[in-house]
């Protein structure tokens, strides 16, 4: 008796019931088809009655009885023709007149045609019918004629005599024949109604005897139900719960009122009836009556006297749900009973699944925005990479001191807009308190002085002044630099942004709180247009902008504030603003940091293209399969005066890194042979001489799980195609310093430009290809660039996913690798899309990416002949 189960209900009851059923519905049937039949009656009835009534146009007998006297009248009008002549011509015309239209109103009457069923009538009254229209012409002919042929009229009429008198009265038979029929069916159809009519209250009255029967045999029922069950239910509809009582056998003997609530069972089509068939589901009925037939002992049983089990139960309507069960053995006049205590615990089931479905909710909506933040990330960087690439080729030449001061207030703008776009990634982290920037000793003054230079040609647009206003001691401070970079970059933004013809000032206010503490109050203040008081409740909130005129003035995305929050509340700060509609806002911060007593170094530039080449050359080890790629990376070494050695694969890496001592390994990823992570675990698992050796991966596209994968096979950090020089100094320049050599910072592939749209090419790095290779060598290698990405690029566009998807990721990526090298921008970032779809298995998606990058294939491809052709 391991399990509650469930029993189809009442079926004992059902087949006492069903003959009844039966028999009412019959009885009804015959009522209903009684009463149908009266009706139908009724309506014949009166139709019979309404043609009695009517009083036909043409009098059928009346026409019929005149046809003979016209006869007879036509004959004495001849008569006097032949006697007086002419003088008796018209009172002839006149009695055939009337004779013709009697014989004609016969034709056209309702009732000619009971006439010409008849073949006798039908032949009389053709005769006469024939006799008018042979004489029409000769009656209606001169009076000369009329008179010489009156004796042959005559003879004519003479013929026919008989005619009209047997016409009329076989045709006044014929009518009253007819009548008489109706009148016998009217007769028929009145006896038909009284009888049904009879038989019809005769069933009603049987009926409602039935009926009161019934309902009597019923009420005695009910009253017999109600005395027994009192007492039993007296004492249970008290419990909460359901209460269910079954005997030795598995008969229930008891179902109180909350058991009727929860199993939506009536205790009266219950009781006698086995447990196993009424709530039990069907699969566990079997187990059930094999518990109840080899029970013994609570001892012996794994539910009884157990405590509280969770079990599944059937509702009426088929439904199953869980339910707690507690069930005990007791002993009675009857036997032996178990008494079953049953809680339904569908709600709190329920908000368990519900919480986990919210959880599960939060989570994934936790996901999106994390991908909603790296694409826009993603496609902001683009702009930058042209930016600092055209500011790296300018500092390679000599400049004149006010140029050098406009290379490096971009060189810094753009580096903080890099910043930023890497902050707009860690608002996730900053939302879960995991992020944390590397403190820094700065001057307040400074960094103010610094953002308020970077801001000024902004300001001029707007033709807005800018203003520094420093109250308190100054100090050199202990704290996040950036992140407090980052929140007075976006006051101020938003300051100059609403503020045209007007006046943005920054203020820092310090007080110090102990012997060793310093509290900065920053502040951003300004005479633009203002918020109302609505618009400050919210505008802290992502994604909210202010209401008009906010909305007439400037375009945003609304993050700033947010952002701004978020990083007051990391560094442990406090947020203060005030605004007045029409007058203008006031934004800021305080913040308390640890005073340092030590003198700052020289600030150091932080500017991509201020990293000074490595002094003393390293020995580098280039693991690279592209010709193309190994020579770009080669040179830009070479130039920086390093010794680079070539592996064409990993099996030749681990090979020649095994042979001889290198400062760092560069290594692709995908390569044949043996691939890069596979090689780098293999160099640092031998014994060979560079095991020690840092290796950096190489690559054009890397999700964060290869990343990690990266790092796990011992790899120090990644470097994305194209190779920036300023990274690739600075991770030499910290090696060959001896420093422990941090991995740097992944960089997201460049791919649009400030507005959103992605350039086909990008000159920033068809430039620094150029700078590297010499003009002449640069067609070369464009050349052989378009060459080998005909091949690569028919091997994506014939394998299909399901087909081939190895040797569509591989091609897909050496494309995607060598496109970052020539600056194919718009293709690259089609052949990362479609190798991410690889990865993730996305077939619609590969095949759709495809489709566009045939199409872009061929734009890159006339773009650099039409270039190059030229060079």
């Amino acid at each position: 008796m391991k399990y509650l189960s469930r029993t189809s209900v009442a079926k004992a009851t059902g087949a006492r019931t069903r003959p009844q059923f039966v028999f009412r519905l019959a009885w009804a049937l015959l009522l209903i088809g009684g009463i149908a039949l009266v009706v139908l009656l009724s309506a014949q009835l009166s139709s019979k009655i309404d043609e009695l009534r009517e009083v036909p146009e043409d009098n059928a007998q009346w026409n019929l009885s005149q046809i003979e006297v016209a006869f007879l009248k036509l004959r004495i009008a001849a008569d006097n023709v032949l006697l007086e002549g002419e003088p008796a011509l018209p009172e002839f015309r006149k009695w055939f007149d009337i004779h013709y239209s009697r014989i004609e109103l016969v034709s056209t009457s309702t009732d000619a045609m009971e006439i010409h069923q008849d073949p006798q009538l039908h032949h009389l009254h053709e005769m006469l019918l024939k006799f008018n229209r042979n004489m029409v012409v000769l009656v209606d002919g001169p009076d000369s004629l009329l008179v010489a042929s009156m004796p042959d009229f005559v003879a004519r009429m003479q013929e026919i005599a008989f005619a009209p008198r047997e016409l009329s009265v076989g045709g006044v038979e014929l009518k009253s024949a007819r009548s008489d029929a109706k009148r016998k069916e009217i007769v028929r159809i009145l006896q038909t109604i009284a009888l049904v009519s009879t038989l019809v209250m005769i069933s009603l009255i049987g009926a409602f005897i039935f009926l009161w029967v019934q309902r009597r045999r019923l009420n005695m029922q009910s009253a017999e139900i109600r005395k027994a069950g009192k007492f039993h239910q007296t004492i249970l509809r008290a419990s909460l719960d359901a209460i269910v009582v079954v005997d030795g056998q598995g008969k229930i003997t008891d179902f109180n009122g909350s058991a009727e609530k929860v199993f939506g069972l009536n205790r009266a089509d219950v009781i006698g009836h086995s447990l196993s068939d009424t709530i039990l589901p069907e699969r566990y009925r079997s187990g059930h009556e094999a518990g109840m037939a080899n029970y013994t002992s609570p001892e012996n049983s794994n539910i009884v006297d157990q405590g509280r089990l969770e079990l599944v139960a059937v509702h009426a309507d088929g439904h199953e749900f869980p339910v707690e069960v507690s069930i005990s053995e007791a002993h009675s006049a009857d036997g032996r009973i178990f008494v079953s205590y049953i809680r339904d615990i569908t709600e709190e089931k329920q908000n368990k699944e519900d919480l986990h479905a919210a959880r599960d909710q939060a989570l994934e909506a936790y996901k999106e925005k994390s991908r909603f933040l790296a694409v826009m990330s993603h496609e902001m960087r683009t702009p930058l990479n042209g930016i600092i690439s055209s500011l790296h080729l300018l500092r390679d030449d000599p400049l004149s001191e006010r140029q050098e001061r406009f290379v490096n207030l971009a060189d810094h703008s753009s580096n903080v807009l890099l910043n930023h776009i890497n902050d707009v990634l860690t608002i996730e982290r900053l939302d879960s308190g995991e992020t944390k920037s590397a403190e820094q000793v700065f001057s307040a003054r400074e960094v103010a002085e610094d953002l308020l230079d970077v801001m000024r040609p902004l300001a001029d647009e707007q033709n807005t002044s800018l203003l520094l206003e420093v109250e308190g001691e100054e100090a050199f401070v202990l704290g996040e630099q950036r992140l407090i970079e980052q929140v007075l970059t976006n006051l101020l933004s938003n300051a100059i942004k609403f503020t045209a013809s007007g006046q943005v000032t920054l203020g820092i206010a310090s007080r110090w709180v102990s012997a060793s503490n310093l509290e900065l109050d920053f502040s951003v203040s300004d005479t633009g247009i203002g918020i109302s008081p609505e618009g400050l409740q919210t505008v802290f909130d992502d994604f909210v902008t202010a209401e008009s005129p906010y909305e007439r003035t400037a375009k945003g995305t609304g993050l700033g504030l947010g952002i701004v929050r978020r990083l007051v509340e990391t560094m442990g700060g406090e947020l203060h603003f005030d605004s007045i509609l029409g007058e203008g806002s006031i934004f800021g911060f305080t913040i308390t940091l640890p005073v340092q007593d030590e003198i700052l170094p020289e600030k150091q530039e932080t500017t991509a293209s201020a990293q000074p080449a490595v002094s003393g050359g390293l020995k580098v080890l280039v693991v690279e399969d592209n010709p193309i790629n190994r020579e770009l990376l080669g040179a830009m070494l070479e130039r920086d005066g390093h010794i680079v050695s070539f592996a064409t694969d990993g099996f030749e890496g681990v090979h020649v890194a095994s042979k001889n001592v290198f400062d760092v390994i560069l290594m692709d990823i995908s390569m044949p042979n043996m691939n890069g992570i596979k090689a780098t675990t293999t160099i640092k698992n031998s014994q060979g001489l560079s095991r020690n050796t840092p290796i950096y991966a190489v690559t054009a596209h890397a999700m964060p799980a290869e990343i990690a994968e990266f790092e796990k096979a011992g790899m120090e950090g990644c470097l994305l195609k194209p190779i920036r020089v300023e990274k690739l100094r600075a991770i030499l320049g910290e090696i060959s310093q001896d420093d422990p050599v941090e991995a740097p910072q992944t960089e997201t592939p460049m791919s649009s430009n400030a507005n959103g749209i992605i350039p086909l090419l990008s000159p920033d790095q068809l430039m620094k290809m150029r700078e590297v290779f010499g003009p002449e060598t640069m067609i070369d290698k464009v050349q052989a660039f378009l060459k080998e990405g005909d091949l690569l690029i028919g091997a994506v566009l014939n394998n299909t996913l399901e087909q081939d998807r190895e040797t569509l990721q591989s091609s897909t990526h050496k494309l995607s690798g060598s496109c970052a090298i020539f600056g194919a921008t718009l293709l690259r970032q089609t052949l990362t899309g479609l190798e991410t779809a690889c990865k993730e298995g996305d077939a619609e998606a590969a095949a759709a990416l495809q489709a566009k990058a045939r199409e872009e294939w061929n734009r890159t491809k006339t773009a650099l002949n039409a270039i190059y052709a030229q060079t």
